[in-house]
């Protein structure tokens, strides 16, 4: 039994590490395909319950792909964002994830894990048609930059619509989640992406950070609106 879980181990650690594995790439394919339905439904809550007007928060955002798939789906004006200009806002380290303990409960996780650095994220939005001005990055880890000082900044921007949190760990969730509470108004959508993480457990990872969060916040009720393998979207009401 011992030298099966080894070689599963392995063969995970394979899948992970190489990134060129028929394994991976279905994965990726499938993550893909889930992400682009996803957006499609979020998009039909957006024309449905129009006027919702805001802007765009993604926490966590590595290569890319799911910015990308917001900034197509949303653009510039839209059923989104009907009477002003949709403001893009990418929250990330650019360095990957942090040394903490948490990393060690998972064999993909680390320090460093997921890093795609700022230019090179950049370049990745260029070369598929976004200009640096359609978008703003913020860089460095969230314990350090979601503070007073950008929060009176942002918040001259207007509020959130649309808070995709892609950041896997409590220990960073629980500072977005801090983050984001005055941009929140009543219809805002967040998307928690790695809820299932830790075997689905709620008390652990994000789960634990947002059922935290509920609790010291009544303000807020959150309304189950999707959820896939990978998922668990609310609508906010407050």
């Amino acid at each position: 039994m011992k030298a099966l879980r080894t070689s599963l181990i392995n063969i995970l650690r394979k899948t992970y590490y190489l990134g060129k594995t028929i394994q991976l790439s279905k994965y990726e394919k499938f993550s893909q395909n889930e992400r682009e339905i996803l957006f499609s439904k979020i998009l039909k809550y957006f024309v449905l319950n129009r006027p919702l007007n805001g802007n765009y928060f993604e926490f966590g955002c590595h290569s890319g792909r799911t910015f990308r798939e917001a900034l197509k789906n949303f653009g510039s004006k839209s059923w989104f964002n009907s009477e002003n200009d949709t403001k893009f806002y990418a929250f990330d380290s650019f360095e990957g994830l942090p040394d903490v303990e948490e990393n060690k409960e998972k064999i993909i996780w680390g320090k460093g894990k997921f890093k795609t650095d700022i230019e090179e994220f950049r370049k990745i939005l260029n070369k598929s048609g976004y200009k640096n001005e359609n978008y703003e990055l913020i860089k460095g880890f969230y314990h350090n930059t979601l503070n007073d000082n950008l929060k009176i900044k942002l918040s001259k921007e207007g509020h959130a619509s649309l808070i995709y949190v892609d950041c896997d760990l409590y220990y960073s969730t629980v500072p977005v989640l801090n983050f984001i509470k005055d941009f929140i108004v009543d219809g805002t959508l967040i998307v928690f992406d790695d809820w299932f993480c830790f075997n689905g457990r709620a008390d652990k990872g994000q789960q634990k950070a947002f059922y935290e969060f509920q609790e010291n916040n009544p303000q807020f009720k959150f309304v189950p609106y999707i959820s896939n393998s990978e998922v668990q979207v609310f609508i906010i009401n407050k």
